[in-house]
Protein backbone atom coordinates (compact mmCIF):
# COMPACT_ATOMS: atom_id res chain seq x y z
CA UNK A 1 0.00 0.00 0.00
CA UNK A 2 1.56 3.53 -0.89
CA UNK A 3 0.65 7.06 -0.93
CA UNK A 4 -2.86 7.78 0.48
CA UNK A 5 -3.72 4.04 0.57
CA UNK A 6 -2.82 3.64 -3.45
CA UNK A 7 -2.11 0.24 -4.60
CA UNK A 8 1.45 -0.40 -5.41
CA UNK A 9 1.72 -3.46 -7.70
CA UNK A 10 4.58 -5.45 -7.41
CA UNK A 11 6.70 -6.38 -10.45
CA UNK A 12 5.40 -8.63 -12.48
CA UNK A 13 7.98 -11.52 -12.82
CA UNK A 14 7.50 -12.38 -16.53
CA UNK A 15 7.05 -8.65 -17.67
CA UNK A 16 10.03 -8.60 -19.60
CA UNK A 17 8.83 -10.81 -22.47
CA UNK A 18 6.47 -8.00 -23.10
CA UNK A 19 7.93 -4.76 -21.40
CA UNK A 20 11.81 -3.21 -21.88
CA UNK A 21 12.95 -0.62 -19.38
CA UNK A 22 9.02 -0.91 -17.97
CA UNK A 23 7.71 0.08 -21.13
CA UNK A 24 6.75 -1.84 -24.21
CA UNK A 25 8.76 -3.51 -26.42
CA UNK A 26 8.67 -2.04 -29.56
CA UNK A 27 8.98 -4.70 -31.78
CA UNK A 28 6.83 -6.46 -30.50
CA UNK A 29 4.59 -3.30 -30.74
CA UNK A 30 5.19 -2.83 -33.84
CA UNK A 31 4.40 -6.66 -35.11
CA UNK A 32 0.92 -6.82 -33.23
CA UNK A 33 -0.21 -3.36 -35.26
CA UNK A 34 1.18 -4.56 -38.18
CA UNK A 35 -0.95 -7.60 -37.49
CA UNK A 36 -3.74 -6.06 -36.90
CA UNK A 37 -3.63 -3.92 -39.87
CA UNK A 38 -3.26 -6.72 -42.00
CA UNK A 39 -6.81 -8.60 -40.21
CA UNK A 40 -8.34 -5.64 -40.50
CA UNK A 41 -7.73 -5.46 -44.49
CA UNK A 42 -8.72 -8.89 -44.59
CA UNK A 43 -12.07 -8.14 -43.13
CA UNK A 44 -11.54 -9.44 -39.58
CA UNK A 45 -10.69 -6.65 -37.79
CA UNK A 46 -9.60 -7.11 -34.05
CA UNK A 47 -10.31 -4.87 -30.94
CA UNK A 48 -7.68 -2.16 -30.98
CA UNK A 49 -8.33 0.62 -28.61
CA UNK A 50 -10.59 0.78 -25.36
CA UNK A 51 -11.15 3.79 -23.35
CA UNK A 52 -12.39 2.51 -19.36
CA UNK A 53 -14.45 5.62 -17.58
CA UNK A 54 -13.03 4.19 -14.93
CA UNK A 55 -15.18 6.43 -12.73
CA UNK A 56 -17.31 9.69 -12.60
CA UNK A 57 -15.62 11.00 -9.52
CA UNK A 58 -13.60 14.35 -10.17
CA UNK A 59 -11.96 16.80 -7.95
CA UNK A 60 -13.12 19.42 -10.55
CA UNK A 61 -15.75 20.60 -11.82
CA UNK A 62 -14.93 21.80 -15.73
CA UNK A 63 -18.26 24.27 -17.41
CA UNK A 64 -17.39 22.80 -20.65
CA UNK A 65 -17.51 19.08 -19.74
CA UNK A 66 -20.60 16.73 -20.14
CA UNK A 67 -19.66 14.38 -17.28
CA UNK A 68 -19.72 17.34 -13.71
CA UNK A 69 -21.60 19.60 -15.76
CA UNK A 70 -25.12 19.62 -17.21
CA UNK A 71 -24.40 20.91 -20.40
CA UNK A 72 -27.22 19.59 -22.16
CA UNK A 73 -26.09 16.07 -23.09
CA UNK A 74 -27.02 13.11 -22.55
CA UNK A 75 -23.82 12.06 -20.90
CA UNK A 76 -24.71 13.84 -17.91
CA UNK A 77 -27.89 12.59 -17.16
CA UNK A 78 -26.61 8.89 -17.46
CA UNK A 79 -23.26 9.52 -15.52
CA UNK A 80 -25.42 11.34 -12.71
CA UNK A 81 -27.82 7.84 -12.81
CA UNK A 82 -25.24 5.47 -12.58
CA UNK A 83 -22.81 5.76 -10.13
CA UNK A 84 -21.69 2.10 -9.12
CA UNK A 85 -18.05 1.27 -9.83
CA UNK A 86 -16.38 -2.09 -10.82
CA UNK A 87 -14.92 -2.92 -7.83
CA UNK A 88 -10.85 -3.89 -8.23
CA UNK A 89 -11.84 -7.93 -9.41
CA UNK A 90 -14.10 -6.89 -12.03
CA UNK A 91 -12.25 -4.34 -13.61
CA UNK A 92 -9.09 -6.44 -13.85
CA UNK A 93 -11.41 -9.09 -15.01
CA UNK A 94 -12.56 -6.74 -17.46
CA UNK A 95 -8.80 -6.54 -18.53
CA UNK A 96 -8.01 -9.91 -19.05
CA UNK A 97 -11.04 -9.94 -22.03
CA UNK A 98 -9.44 -6.72 -23.24
CA UNK A 99 -6.82 -8.64 -23.62
CA UNK A 100 -7.70 -11.50 -24.91
CA UNK A 101 -10.16 -9.80 -27.45
CA UNK A 102 -6.28 -8.42 -28.59
CA UNK A 103 -6.83 -4.44 -27.66
CA UNK A 104 -3.41 -2.98 -28.21
CA UNK A 105 -4.09 0.25 -26.75
CA UNK A 106 -5.99 1.48 -23.05
CA UNK A 107 -6.78 5.08 -21.90
CA UNK A 108 -7.82 5.35 -18.24
CA UNK A 109 -10.21 8.31 -17.70
CA UNK A 110 -13.15 9.54 -16.25
CA UNK A 111 -13.98 11.96 -13.97
CA UNK A 112 -10.31 11.83 -12.55
CA UNK A 113 -8.91 8.34 -12.60
CA UNK A 114 -6.76 9.68 -9.92
CA UNK A 115 -9.46 9.18 -7.37
CA UNK A 116 -8.74 5.65 -7.74
CA UNK A 117 -6.72 3.77 -4.91
CA UNK A 118 -6.89 0.70 -7.43
CA UNK A 119 -5.79 2.76 -10.21
CA UNK A 120 -2.16 1.65 -10.56
CA UNK A 121 -3.13 -1.82 -10.28
CA UNK A 122 -5.94 -2.36 -12.55
CA UNK A 123 -3.19 -0.59 -15.11
CA UNK A 124 -0.81 -3.00 -14.43
CA UNK A 125 -3.14 -5.99 -14.77
CA UNK A 126 -3.66 -4.28 -18.68
CA UNK A 127 -0.19 -4.14 -19.23
CA UNK A 128 0.51 -8.05 -17.77
CA UNK A 129 -2.79 -8.40 -20.91
CA UNK A 130 0.00 -6.69 -23.36
CA UNK A 131 -1.90 -3.57 -23.42
CA UNK A 132 -0.03 -0.11 -24.00
CA UNK A 133 -1.54 2.19 -21.06
CA UNK A 134 -2.43 5.30 -21.19
CA UNK A 135 -3.43 7.87 -18.24
CA UNK A 136 -5.76 10.40 -19.59
CA UNK A 137 -6.19 13.07 -16.31
CA UNK A 138 -6.11 16.36 -14.82
CA UNK A 139 -3.22 16.58 -13.13
CA UNK A 140 -3.41 18.05 -10.19
CA UNK A 141 -3.90 15.46 -8.10
CA UNK A 142 0.21 13.98 -8.67
CA UNK A 143 2.63 14.10 -6.06
CA UNK A 144 6.18 13.33 -6.78
CA UNK A 145 5.32 9.66 -5.39
CA UNK A 146 2.17 9.24 -6.66
CA UNK A 147 4.09 10.17 -9.85
CA UNK A 148 6.89 7.38 -9.51
CA UNK A 149 3.95 4.96 -9.13
CA UNK A 150 2.24 5.92 -12.09
CA UNK A 151 4.93 5.56 -14.44
CA UNK A 152 5.79 2.15 -13.48
CA UNK A 153 2.43 1.45 -15.07
CA UNK A 154 1.68 3.50 -17.47
CA UNK A 155 3.13 4.37 -21.03
CA UNK A 156 2.35 7.79 -21.91
CA UNK A 157 -0.05 10.72 -19.68
CA UNK A 158 -2.44 12.69 -21.47
CA UNK A 159 -2.80 16.00 -19.60
CA UNK A 160 -6.32 17.95 -20.01
CA UNK A 161 -5.25 22.14 -20.25
CA UNK A 162 -7.26 24.61 -21.73
CA UNK A 163 -5.17 28.20 -21.44
CA UNK A 164 -2.90 29.85 -19.60
CA UNK A 165 -2.93 30.59 -16.21
CA UNK A 166 -6.03 32.87 -16.36
CA UNK A 167 -8.13 31.42 -19.20
CA UNK A 168 -7.70 28.06 -17.88
CA UNK A 169 -9.19 28.99 -14.47
CA UNK A 170 -11.61 30.68 -15.26
CA UNK A 171 -12.84 27.69 -17.60
CA UNK A 172 -11.98 24.39 -14.67
CA UNK A 173 -11.53 26.59 -11.28
CA UNK A 174 -8.98 28.83 -9.33
CA UNK A 175 -5.81 27.53 -8.63
CA UNK A 176 -5.84 24.47 -11.21
CA UNK A 177 -3.21 25.68 -13.99
CA UNK A 178 -0.18 25.89 -11.71
CA UNK A 179 -1.63 21.66 -9.54
CA UNK A 180 -1.16 20.80 -13.47
CA UNK A 181 2.18 22.10 -14.33
CA UNK A 182 3.04 20.86 -11.43
CA UNK A 183 1.66 17.54 -11.93
CA UNK A 184 3.34 17.79 -15.56
CA UNK A 185 6.86 18.41 -13.84
CA UNK A 186 6.28 15.40 -11.70
CA UNK A 187 5.35 12.99 -14.79
CA UNK A 188 8.13 14.33 -16.75
CA UNK A 189 10.42 13.61 -13.94
CA UNK A 190 9.64 10.37 -13.16
CA UNK A 191 10.36 9.41 -17.08
CA UNK A 192 6.62 9.04 -18.07
CA UNK A 193 5.57 10.16 -21.51
CA UNK A 194 3.43 13.56 -21.33
CA UNK A 195 1.23 14.98 -24.04
CA UNK A 196 -1.58 18.06 -23.24
CA UNK A 197 -5.18 17.59 -24.48
CA UNK A 198 -6.38 21.40 -25.42
CA UNK A 199 -10.03 21.83 -25.69
CA UNK A 200 -10.71 24.36 -28.15
CA UNK A 201 -13.91 26.26 -27.18
CA UNK A 202 -15.29 29.87 -27.63
CA UNK A 203 -13.53 31.15 -24.34
CA UNK A 204 -10.10 29.62 -25.06
CA UNK A 205 -9.48 29.68 -29.18
CA UNK A 206 -7.06 33.27 -29.11
CA UNK A 207 -4.93 31.00 -26.49
CA UNK A 208 -3.86 28.48 -28.66
CA UNK A 209 -0.75 30.13 -30.08
CA UNK A 210 0.57 31.20 -26.66
CA UNK A 211 0.26 27.52 -25.23
CA UNK A 212 1.83 25.22 -28.28
CA UNK A 213 4.81 27.75 -27.79
CA UNK A 214 4.85 27.39 -23.57
CA UNK A 215 4.32 24.17 -23.79
CA UNK A 216 6.69 22.78 -26.63
CA UNK A 217 9.98 22.63 -24.28
CA UNK A 218 7.76 21.17 -21.15
CA UNK A 219 5.95 18.23 -22.84
CA UNK A 220 6.14 15.67 -25.47
CA UNK A 221 3.23 16.57 -27.47
CA UNK A 222 0.11 18.50 -27.72
CA UNK A 223 -3.00 17.82 -29.89
CA UNK A 224 -6.29 19.60 -30.18
CA UNK A 225 -9.95 18.00 -29.58
CA UNK A 226 -12.96 20.19 -30.20
CA UNK A 227 -15.83 20.40 -27.36
CA UNK A 228 -18.32 18.08 -28.01
CA UNK A 229 -21.58 17.35 -25.91
CA UNK A 230 -21.49 21.52 -24.91
CA UNK A 231 -23.06 23.73 -27.87
CA UNK A 232 -22.98 26.51 -25.35
CA UNK A 233 -19.06 26.78 -26.01
CA UNK A 234 -19.22 25.89 -29.49
CA UNK A 235 -17.17 28.49 -31.21
CA UNK A 236 -18.85 31.52 -34.12
CA UNK A 237 -18.12 30.47 -37.67
CA UNK A 238 -16.05 33.57 -37.53
CA UNK A 239 -13.69 31.79 -34.90
CA UNK A 240 -14.22 28.88 -36.70
CA UNK A 241 -12.99 30.50 -40.21
CA UNK A 242 -9.96 31.86 -37.98
CA UNK A 243 -9.19 28.91 -36.26
CA UNK A 244 -9.03 27.07 -39.59
CA UNK A 245 -5.72 29.08 -40.94
CA UNK A 246 -4.27 29.18 -37.16
CA UNK A 247 -4.32 25.29 -36.80
CA UNK A 248 -2.62 24.40 -39.72
CA UNK A 249 -0.31 27.16 -39.57
CA UNK A 250 0.77 25.96 -35.79
CA UNK A 251 0.72 22.25 -37.51
CA UNK A 252 3.54 23.89 -40.21
CA UNK A 253 5.73 25.51 -37.45
CA UNK A 254 5.72 22.27 -35.01
CA UNK A 255 5.39 19.53 -37.11
CA UNK A 256 5.08 16.29 -35.08
CA UNK A 257 4.69 18.22 -31.42
CA UNK A 258 1.12 19.07 -32.40
CA UNK A 259 0.01 15.56 -32.87
CA UNK A 260 -2.98 16.14 -34.89
CA UNK A 261 -2.75 14.62 -38.04
CA UNK A 262 -3.94 17.30 -41.30
CA UNK A 263 -6.90 14.76 -41.83
CA UNK A 264 -7.77 15.77 -37.94
CA UNK A 265 -7.42 18.88 -37.85
CA UNK A 266 -9.78 19.12 -41.43
CA UNK A 267 -11.99 17.23 -39.30
CA UNK A 268 -11.73 19.55 -36.31
CA UNK A 269 -13.15 22.18 -38.64
CA UNK A 270 -15.85 20.57 -40.32
CA UNK A 271 -17.03 19.53 -37.11
CA UNK A 272 -16.98 23.38 -35.35
CA UNK A 273 -18.91 24.10 -38.75
CA UNK A 274 -21.57 22.23 -37.92
CA UNK A 275 -21.04 19.57 -40.52
CA UNK A 276 -21.85 15.44 -39.75
CA UNK A 277 -18.41 14.23 -38.89
CA UNK A 278 -18.14 9.81 -38.70
CA UNK A 279 -14.92 9.02 -38.76
CA UNK A 280 -15.20 6.01 -36.35
CA UNK A 281 -15.57 2.45 -36.06
CA UNK A 282 -17.55 1.46 -32.85
CA UNK A 283 -17.48 -2.05 -31.63
CA UNK A 284 -15.16 -2.82 -34.57
CA UNK A 285 -11.97 -0.90 -33.75
CA UNK A 286 -12.54 0.81 -30.26
CA UNK A 287 -15.17 0.55 -27.53
CA UNK A 288 -15.68 2.11 -23.85
CA UNK A 289 -16.14 0.51 -21.00
CA UNK A 290 -18.14 2.52 -18.79
CA UNK A 291 -17.65 3.14 -14.35
CA UNK A 292 -20.74 0.50 -14.00
CA UNK A 293 -19.41 -1.97 -16.72
CA UNK A 294 -21.59 -1.49 -19.39
CA UNK A 295 -20.12 -1.15 -22.61
CA UNK A 296 -19.95 1.21 -25.08
CA UNK A 297 -18.78 2.06 -28.57
CA UNK A 298 -17.40 5.33 -27.63
CA UNK A 299 -17.84 8.33 -24.78
CA UNK A 300 -21.15 8.70 -25.76
CA UNK A 301 -23.44 6.36 -23.43
CA UNK A 302 -24.75 3.91 -26.02
CA UNK A 303 -24.65 0.61 -23.97
CA UNK A 304 -25.58 -2.62 -25.91
CA UNK A 305 -24.22 -5.03 -22.85
CA UNK A 306 -22.13 -5.18 -19.53
CA UNK A 307 -19.27 -6.58 -18.42
CA UNK A 308 -19.99 -10.38 -17.57
CA UNK A 309 -21.56 -11.01 -20.11
CA UNK A 310 -18.85 -11.60 -22.54
CA UNK A 311 -17.24 -8.78 -24.23
CA UNK A 312 -16.78 -10.72 -27.54
CA UNK A 313 -20.53 -11.21 -27.75
CA UNK A 314 -21.58 -8.16 -26.16
CA UNK A 315 -19.42 -6.38 -29.08
CA UNK A 316 -20.80 -8.14 -31.91
CA UNK A 317 -24.54 -7.07 -30.76
CA UNK A 318 -22.74 -3.28 -30.60
CA UNK A 319 -21.40 -3.86 -34.30
CA UNK A 320 -24.82 -4.79 -35.55
CA UNK A 321 -26.40 -1.57 -33.77
CA UNK A 322 -23.36 1.16 -35.06
CA UNK A 323 -26.27 2.90 -37.29
CA UNK A 324 -28.46 3.52 -34.60
CA UNK A 325 -25.69 4.96 -32.49
CA UNK A 326 -24.54 6.94 -35.58
CA UNK A 327 -28.09 8.21 -35.76
CA UNK A 328 -28.44 9.26 -32.06
CA UNK A 329 -25.00 10.94 -31.41
CA UNK A 330 -24.39 12.42 -34.58
CA UNK A 331 -20.80 12.16 -34.86
CA UNK A 332 -17.79 14.24 -33.23
CA UNK A 333 -14.26 14.16 -34.38
CA UNK A 334 -12.45 12.78 -31.02
CA UNK A 335 -8.85 12.42 -31.53
CA UNK A 336 -8.63 8.83 -30.38
CA UNK A 337 -11.41 7.47 -32.24
CA UNK A 338 -10.48 8.72 -35.53
CA UNK A 339 -6.94 8.62 -35.40
CA UNK A 340 -7.55 4.71 -34.43
CA UNK A 341 -9.83 4.66 -37.24
CA UNK A 342 -7.98 6.57 -39.86
CA UNK A 343 -4.85 4.30 -38.65
CA UNK A 344 -6.36 1.13 -40.30
CA UNK A 345 -8.02 2.65 -42.86
CA UNK A 346 -5.12 4.07 -44.95
CA UNK A 347 -2.40 2.71 -46.46
CA UNK A 348 0.32 1.01 -44.39
CA UNK A 349 2.72 4.02 -44.93
CA UNK A 350 0.46 5.96 -42.35
CA UNK A 351 1.73 3.45 -39.97
CA UNK A 352 5.31 4.47 -40.21
CA UNK A 353 3.84 8.28 -39.88
CA UNK A 354 1.64 7.94 -36.62
CA UNK A 355 2.26 7.47 -33.09
CA UNK A 356 1.18 4.13 -31.26
CA UNK A 357 -0.72 6.15 -29.08
CA UNK A 358 -4.08 7.48 -29.97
Amino acid sequence: MGEGGVRVPAAAPGSLKVFKGGKMNRVRRWWRVWTHYLRYKLASPPLSFANYFITVKCNLKCIYCPVRTDTGSKIFDYCSSSRRELSTEEAKRAMEELGKLGTLWISFSGGEPLLRPDLEEIADKARREGMFTILDTNATLITKRRARTLSRVFDSAVVSLQGMERKNDEMRGKGTWRRTMRGIEFLKESGCEVGVNFILTNLNLGEIEEVVNFLRERVDHLFFNPVCEAKGFMPTREQVRWLEGKLFELKREHGNFLSNSSEHLRAIVRYLRGERVVECEPFTLHVSLMPNGDLCGCFYPFPVGKVGEGLEEVRLRGKKKREELWRECGGCANSSYFHVTRLFRGSPFYLLERRFSP
